[in-house]
């Protein structure tokens, strides 16, 4: 997190509101929302919609592919932090 606020003042971002009370929430579709507020926003705009305009699928299958989509995403950047990287993302 600390790392993030580094990048964030240094270009200037304003909108600093990370996380909601995430602590609160009482279903995981919430908690996915509130826990990390930049990312949720990403994929909402970028992938979501664009998935349901684009595609033309249904709201349960555009949340399905973003769900996948994000959780690909998050193995590749977590299984890079750490040793050794899992295969299907490493570096060729």
């Amino acid at each position: 997190m600390l790392m993030h606020l580094g990048d964030l003042q240094i270009t200037r971002f304003s909108d600093r509101a990370f996380y909601s009370d995430w602590w609160n929430s009482i279903s995981f579709d919430e908690f996915s929302r509130k826990w990390n507020r930049p990312v949720h926003t990403f994929l909402l705009r970028h992938v979501y919609a664009t998935t349901i305009s684009t595609y033309k699928l249904s709201k349960f299958s555009a949340a399905f592919v973003t769900f996948l989509l994000s959780a690909l995403v998050h193995e590749c950047v977590g299984g890079s932090s750490s040793t050794p990287a899992p295969s299907s993302c490493a570096p060729r």
